[in-house]
């Protein structure tokens, strides 16, 4: 975020490398380029760390493996088995793949929402610290 964007005492406390989350001392901010959603630190009601699956792909999966399986066993025919197991396989790829890791952070309006991919584990947790931090001085203060 510009720094002539910021308040007069507020001050950086952590970005990511790709300037899509800006945390400062008096907000939250993503910038995507199309949309902006900015939340007041004293309005941080909620923070998730998650992941976003299409479980239509698993349920998918286990149908076309469990039809395989019935299929074999009641024609007393491999091909079944097969089958299923080759769309059963396709479909939970699918879904692995299509996995999404997730931040959340929440206000009583809105809600910020990014992709967290390629991040490391400790830089998310050290991300949601900072944030938990800069929320109980504020609350303090």
């Amino acid at each position: 975020m510009d720094k002539s964007l910021y308040f007069e005492d507020e001050k950086l406390i952590s970005e990511a490398d790709n300037k899509l989350i800006t945390l400062t001392t008096h907000r939250v901010r993503m910038n995507t380029g199309s949309r902006i959603v900015s939340i007041m630190l004293s309005q941080v009601s909620s923070v998730e760390i998650h992941y976003i699956t299409n479980i239509w792909y698993l349920i998918v999966a286990i149908v076309s493996a469990l039809g395989g399986i019935f299929y074999s066993l009641s024609e007393e025919d491999p091909s079944g088995f097969i089958i299923g197991g080759i769309i059963a396989v396709v479909f939970y790829y699918i879904f692995i793949k299509t996995k999404k890791h997730t931040l959340s952070i929440g206000s009583s309006s809105n809600k910020i929402n990014f992709q967290i991919k390629g991040v490391g584990h400790e830089n998310i947790i050290r991300f949601v610290n900072d944030l938990e931090k800069a929320i109980a001085k504020q609350t303090l203060k």
